[in-house]
């Protein structure tokens, strides 16, 4: 992606520029979805109409558009009137969802048939807002260390919808509330229908030395990715995606992501030493909407938030500065996929869907975000299945030909019982 921001002056510095969207004037601090209170594919909630209700919590419920049913059975080993306290599934006086089957807000369907086929292991039960959830706690092992860490814990909360995760990453600002409201989200009212159903995806290189990284970019582009985001902020920063780009050639795209290790100053020195490898996009290379935006500034790269937009009064904060090209989102850490919308929505930037290394499970959340995206013109961090020793479904979300396919996931019991903790 190229921005045009004018004549450069020959000390290379891009004259100031006005930001080029607005965020709506609404109230601070007024709970807002976008679509809200109208009917059809409105903005970024397609086929939804969402009203406020009297529920628990005063939470926003979307509700099914005329003519689609909104009476939706579970399956017996879901359906607490059925449990027997060991997972089991009792006598079915329910019917399954089936493929192409969408029920309520047109949500994703739930698997090729039955949720699953075998009863799953004990769980506890939690009594979420309108219905009992049932939890897993898994601890998956990592393929290498990330950042510290060499496994994963997770837990899994099943419901009438199907399957959420809830796993918030050590080190990353996230509200486990957020993470759990997110996960029952999944499980209890699915997710808005999706408008397509591949989404490209980006490989993910840590902050290695240059000859692993590149050896890793190797084995991505190996298996169809054409897309790398390469962290940076840490070790030898331009050793390593010199040889990435070396490596993979020039129809790769390379991104970087600093995690808002750098000052301006070191980032206008850095991001124009690393220009000369052709970026598509530096995610966070400073911590602040402000730092963002008086970097983007200085610099031809065109920039992406992370961690600096927490919710929606940030997204409208990154809008009125000019601070972005781009936003990143989590879905965990937002509250679920219609809370990522309504951050996107306010951003007016187009967004990257990434995961928190998260299972199958979670990454799906993130896949259904970004189906519902009007626009995607960039590839999402949604390949990190392969980033995991194990998952927790006989099926994980690998990518083919750089694309992930727009589908349920459902855990395995066996992996369930094996990862548990």
């Amino acid at each position: 992606m190229r921005v045009d921001r004018g004549p450069v002056p020959p000390d290379g510095v891009a004259e100031p520029a006005r930001p080029r969207r607005h965020a709506p004037d609404l109230c601070p601090g007024r709970s807002w979805i976008p679509g809200a209170d109208r009917t059809g594919p409105v903005g970024y909630l397609p086929a939804l109409t969402v009203v406020a209700t009297p529920s628990p919590g005063n939470r926003r419920v979307a509700h099914a558009p005329t003519g689609r049913s909104d009476q939706v059975r579970r399956p017996p080993d879901l359906d607490p009137r059925h449990d027997d306290g060991g997972g089991t599934a009792g006598s079915a006086t329910g019917t399954h969802l089936a493929t192409g089957t969408h029920i309520a807000t047109g949500v994703l369907p739930r698997g090729d048939g039955p949720y699953h086929r075998d009863p799953l292991p004990s769980a506890d039960m939690t009594e979420g807002p309108s219905a009992p959830f049932r939890r897993w706690r898994v601890r998956v092992p990592l393929r290498r260390p990330w950042q510290g860490l060499v496994h994963r814990d997770a837990t899994i909360i099943g419901g009438p919808q199907g399957f959420g995760e809830m796993s918030p990453l050590p080190g990353f600002p996230c509200d486990p509330e957020l993470c759990e409201r997110s996960a029952e989200e999944a499980a209890n009212d699915g997710w808005p229908r999706p408008v397509r159903q591949r989404v490209p995806v980006n490989a993910v290189i840590p902050p290695l030395p240059p000859h692993e990284a590149a050896a890793l970019a190797l084995e991505a582009i190996g298996q169809g990715i054409v897309c790398l985001k390469v962290k940076v902020g840490v070790g030898d920063d331009l050793g390593r995606v010199s040889e990435i780009r070396n490596s993979v050639g020039s129809n790769v795209q390379i991104r970087i992501d600093a995690n808002g290790a750098w000052d301006v100053e070191t980032a206008v020195a850095r991001l124009g030493a690393l220009a000369a490898y052709d970026i598509e996009l530096a995610e966070q290379p400073v911590a602040s909407l402000e730092e963002l935006a008086e970097l983007r500034r200085l610099v031809r790269i065109p920039l992406a938030a992370d961690e600096a937009v927490r919710g929606v009064d940030d997204a409208r904060c990154l809008a009125r500065l000019g601070a972005a090209d781009a936003i990143v989102v989590k879905v965990q850490p937002l509250g679920g996929v219609r809370a990522a919308l309504a951050v996107v929505e306010a951003a007016r930037v187009p967004a990257v869907v990434t995961s928190m290394i998260e299972t199958s499970v979670g990454i799906a959340a993130g896949l259904a975000l970004a189906a519902v995206l009007p626009e995607l013109p960039f590839a999402c961090g949604l390949a990190t299945a392969r980033l995991l020793a194990a998952d927790v479904t006989d099926e994980p979300l690998i990518p083919h030909d750089g694309v992930l396919e727009v589908r349920s996931v459902v855990p395995s019991p066996v992996l369930l019982e094996r990862y548990s903790t």
